[in-house]
């Protein structure tokens, strides 16, 4: 095999091809060019950055080979090489080189085969299988118990990782069993909503009185017991003894003084007084101390009649929990509060000769209702509360109750969980001597279902007729297993052999003593353990076409995340699916569906790498706005941007810069955007000179930049190269310096990052990362704006933030808004080829490989035709001949 070594050894030797097929070679004119631009870093005894171009054939034989020269085509294009500091090449000389090296690559990719035609097969997803299990039985099922999807930088599509060992069938038989047995139990049930209204104050109320009253008596009994010990202990007898215990807790809380009580000649024992020790005694007198004042201020406040106060507290006989009925139906409910902002109050003196106290109205950005876990561990959102007494508001919220499901609330105050108000309480107390007083006011709490929609009410209605055929007849359930298998497997019928299997276990259950509907399910649970249900399997066949049913599922399970409807089957079944005109209608179909958030969150999630806000705990100390919620609806901005976009048929360049962004009332509190009420998202045009706009300008993307604490522009600067300007860094090396080490030295964090630069091998790398992260910086850990540095340590007089930089290879810039306006228009050709690979990735269920570059810039070029429209993206891919394909 000829390489760059041998055609300098052999300077005359010309290419005689003997063979009638094309062959990819590069022409021997372009080898002076890496010669005199490459070989110096990149030969056999130097090969920096590991790449040895004088092993490198020139005649491309293997993908390997070809995606090797892909990079040094990619690399050489975007003026990443030769480096800076090097002689660079004249711009013709260069320009020959690529086109050369360009169309040998297009001649390499007409030959080569990443999988030589082989029929793929994966199994679903966690989440596929959970769709799939949905859309078939009517009922939301939790998957947990199944094998995790190992993604790490791919998607959870990927065959590669999507296996099954043989431990595992059971579990997937298990989760079958119950599904099963729940979904019957929801079909042949009555499936009637039902209601429940809770209103907290008729619990309340009683419970602030009764915690009065008992603490009115646990101090007059403390007090009781403490003068007889005070008596005994003032008698002349016990004079020594009393100075001695005086002696002996000297510097601690006077109230150790009765922990000796024992000692005191005459003292009489807590007992008498109905606490178990001293210790007890002791502890329920403290309660005065810290419950007696909110029980007593919440006695005080003006309609507790008719409704309840979120207090900022957090005392249990103050808290306001509630549950969905364990005996209610899985299903979707609908959870309504009545609620209303606490506005400015007087509260009345508890004595004559002082004035009633004015409490202030709550700031708005504290008017916002946590739902929270019953243990505070998640949030399932933030609503903001705008209604008054006299009028109060409705929140809207649906929840989702699974087979064996405790659902259990609690209502707060934002991030009252996180310490959110515990912050302000404690600023209040120091700058006034007062805690804050009560934001919200809740009337009502409402709950109904389950809603089941038209969909889930088809799925139920047919597992009915299953079920009422089978104990009318047992001998129909040779033919109900068979439909339920070809429904189960996707329009494809079971073999005979598999139902005659089935049939006999379902025999065997009998037998035994189940009941007709029990044996079912321990039949059918069988199907969905099979590989039939299990698997994305294409047939092996000469051609290497998908068949129609399996496209139907390729399209389905790419767009809403599980099976094929039965519009979709029937287009499969009579053969017009393949057609370009019934692909492009199914697929707008589908991306108007209520499923396409099944392909949207997902998608999102995993491309721009979402999960790395889960990844740490935000400082809430300091960040004290990112709350649960608040992360929660800084995700959804992404959802709701892209699918904006979509629903529009915006460009994709909005992602990049864009002066419409879609938030709600919580992120515009965030970012300190005015006017904007409600908690459902909605496009809010933003004025010239906001850094809001595209991805850059958003909180969750600024937020997994970071540490929870502190910025990374390292963090940031490479998820930029990887997602917006598809031109990923290599993975950083092992045994880095940690920065740690230098934090004694006070240094802005421009020159704490600039330490990654010390060593060669970072420096190669770093020169491209940092800028772009510096550019970031105005941004801080949350995504909030801000001109001066919060990291702790830095120098009083480095805190103000250099924003400038120079992108490598590319142009300058000299603050945020330069930044972006560089990247959204020198780099959304690039971005728009780095989002078709990911959502090739995707849809396909394996890595793109170099024969694919074809497909992507076919299917790019026909967007770009349609100013880069975001559903021209979907739509010329699952046209594209490559989306019908096996390998």
């Amino acid at each position: 095999m000829k390489t760059l070594a041998c055609w300098f050894a052999v300077p005359g030797l010309l290419i005689v091809s003997l063979r009638a097929e094309p062959e990819a070679i590069l022409p021997e004119k372009q080898f002076a060019f890496l010669e005199q631009n490459c070989l110096e870093c990149h030969d056999t005894l130097t090969q920096k950055g590991r790449v040895d171009l004088e092993v490198l054939p020139f005649k491309i034989k293997t993908i390997k080979d070809a995606e090797s020269w892909q990079k040094v085509l990619n690399v050489i294009n975007s003026k990443e090489m030769p480096p800076e500091d090097k002689p660079q090449p004249g711009e013709k000389e260069k320009a020959d080189f690529l086109a050369s090296l360009s169309e040998t690559l297009v001649v390499a990719r007409n030959i080569l085969s990443d999988s030589g035609g082989v029929a793929t097969m994966r199994r679903l997803s966690r989440r596929e299988y959970e769709n799939t299990i949905h859309d078939l039985l009517g009922i939301e099922i939790d998957a947990n118990i199944l094998p995790s999807d190992k993604k790490e930088e791919s998607f959870d599509t990927a065959g590669s990782s999507l296996y099954i060992s043989s431990d595992q069938i059971e579990n997937y038989r298990k989760v079958g069993v119950t599904a099963l047995s729940e979904s019957i139990k929801v079909a042949t049930s009555n499936r009637q909503m039902q209601t429940l209204r809770i209103d907290f104050e008729k619990a309340k109320n009683p419970a602030v009185e009764k915690g009065l009253a008992q603490q009115v008596s646990i101090q007059n009994r403390f007090n009781r017991w403490k003068k007889q010990v005070d008596l005994q202990a003032s008698l002349p007898q016990n004079a020594a003894i009393r100075n001695a215990i005086h002696a002996e807790n000297r510097g601690k809380n006077q109230w150790e003084f009765y922990r000796s009580w024992k000692k005191i000649t005459g003292a009489p024992s807590p007992l008498e007084f109905g606490f178990t020790d001293a210790s007890d005694a002791l502890h329920h007198r403290s309660q005065w101390e810290w419950l007696m004042p909110p029980l007593l201020s919440y006695s005080t406040y003006p309609h507790r009649d008719q409704g309840v106060y979120l207090t900022t507290d957090g005392h249990a006989v103050l808290n306001n929990h509630f549950h969905v009925p364990g005996h209610w139906l899985p299903g979707h409910y609908q959870i309504k509060f009545k609620v209303a902002r606490v506005g400015e109050q007087l509260l009345p003196s508890s004595r004559r000769d002082l004035e009633d106290f004015p409490l202030p109205a709550a700031d708005s950005s504290r008017c916002f209702l946590d739902l929270d876990s019953f243990q505070g561990r998640f949030t399932y959102g933030t609503f903001q509360v705008n209604g008054t007494f006299e009028d109060p508001g409705t929140i809207e919220v649906d929840v989702i109750k699974r087979p064996s499901d405790s659902l259990g609330f609690t209502l707060r105050e934002r991030g009252s969980s996180e310490g959110r108000v515990k912050s302000l309480n404690r600023e209040s107390l120091q700058s006034t001597g007062v805690p804050k007083g009560p934001a919200i006011w809740v009337e009502s709490v409402e709950m109904t279902g389950p809603y089941i929609s038209d969909d889930e009410r088809k799925s139920l209605d047919r597992l009915q007729q299953w079920v009422a055929r089978l104990e009318k007849d047992e001998a129909e359930v040779r033919k109900i297993i068979e439909e339920f298998a070809t429904v189960a497997r996707r329009g494809r019928a079971p073999s005979t052999e598999f139902i005659d299997q089935l049939v006999v276990l379902f025999e065997e259950f009998r037998e035994k003593g189940a009941a007709p509907r029990a044996a079912l399910s321990e039949t059918l649970a069988i199907v969905l353990a099979s590989p039939g249900f299990l698997y994305l399997a294409e047939k092996p066949s000469p051609s290497e076409e998908i068949t129609d049913i399996e496209l139907a599922s390729r399209l389905s399970y790419f767009l809403t995340g599980g099976p094929p409807d039965e519009r979709l089957l029937e287009a499969a079944a009579s053969g017009r699916l393949k057609e370009p005109a019934s692909l492009k209608a199914h697929t707008q179909r589908l991306l108007q569906s209520p499923e396409r958030d099944r392909f949207v969150v997902p998608f999102l999630e995993q491309w721009l790498r979402l999960d790395r806000l889960d990844f740490f705990q935000f400082n809430t100390e300091k960040h004290r706005d990112f709350t649960l919620g608040v992360k929660k609806a800084s995700r959804q901005e992404i959802y709701e941007t892209f699918a904006h976009w979509l629903e529009t048929n915006g460009s994709l360049g909005n992602l990049l810069d864009s002066n419409t962004i879609v938030i709600n009332a919580l992120l515009a509190d965030l970012y300190a955007i005015p006017g904007v009420d409600g908690d459902h998202f909605r496009p809010v045009k933003v004025a010239a000179g906001s850094p809001r706009g595209g991805l850059l300008g958003m909180a969750a993307i600024n937020a997994k930049g970071s540490n929870g604490e502190d910025t990374s522009p390292v963090e940031r600067g490479a998820w930029v190269l990887r997602k917006l300007m598809n031109n990923p860094p290599p993975p950083a090396p092992p045994n880095i310096p940690q920065l740690s080490r230098l934090e004694e030295l006070k240094l802005s964090t421009r020159e704490l990052v600039f330490m990654h630069q010390e060593e060669a091998q970072c420096a190669q790398c770093h020169r491209k990362i940092d800028p772009i992260g510096f550019g970031l910086e105005n941004f801080n850990a949350i995504g909030v704006w801000r001109t001066s540095d919060d990291r702790k340590g830095i120098a009083e007089e480095k805190r103000t933030i250099d924003p400038s930089g120079k992108i490598y290879g590319g142009a300058e810039f000299k603050d945020y808004y330069q930044l972006r306006e560089i990247i959204s228009s020198n780099y959304l050709d690039d971005f728009a080829h780095g989002f078709t690979e990911h959502l090739a990735e995707f849809a396909l269920g394996r890595k793109i490989g170099f024969t694919d570059q074809g497909m992507i810039e076919e299917v790019v070029a026909t967007a770009k035709e349609q100013d880069y429209a975001v559903p021209a993206f979907i739509e010329a891919l699952v046209t594209h001949e490559g989306f019908r394909r096996k390998r």
